[in-house]
């Protein structure tokens, strides 16, 4: 006799999305253009509204550049201190950023915060 396995819930899995897509910088349109999908669906996706098929999950892993187990990891749980988007874009800015202009930019944030730690 089959014992039938419990369902993962569609709102984990989409939780993890959304984690791992703001994770990467993107914006919910600008996963959708990289699928070929609206923001709606993505919307829909994140917060469980729909149910994530195998082929989509495959294409969210691709446009993510992640492995589909990232998505099914259930030790995973979502970050107390959300990153802030503007932050992570701006990172990404910066490392896409020839070497000696990042080394320059690194430097002054550097002592930014050395000058707002010791006050």
């Amino acid at each position: 006799m089959k014992i039938p396995l419990p369902p993962l819930p569609a709102a984990n899995i989409g939780r993890r999305l959304a984690d791992i897509r703001k994770s990467k910088g993107l914006t919910q349109t600008q996963l959708a253009d990289l699928i070929g999908i609206n923001q709606r669906l993505v919307s829909d996706y994140e917060t469980g509204r729909l149910a994530l098929s195998a082929d989509m999950l495959a294409r969210f892993g691709m446009a993510l550049r992640c492995s589909l187990d990232t998505f099914f990891d259930l030790s995973f749980e979502i970050p107390k201190e959300k990153t802030s988007l503007r932050l992570v874009k701006r990172m990404n800015a910066i490392d896409a950023m020839p070497e000696h202009i990042k080394k320059h930019i690194l430097q002054v944030i550097d002592i930014s915060i050395r000058a707002n730690t010791q006050a």
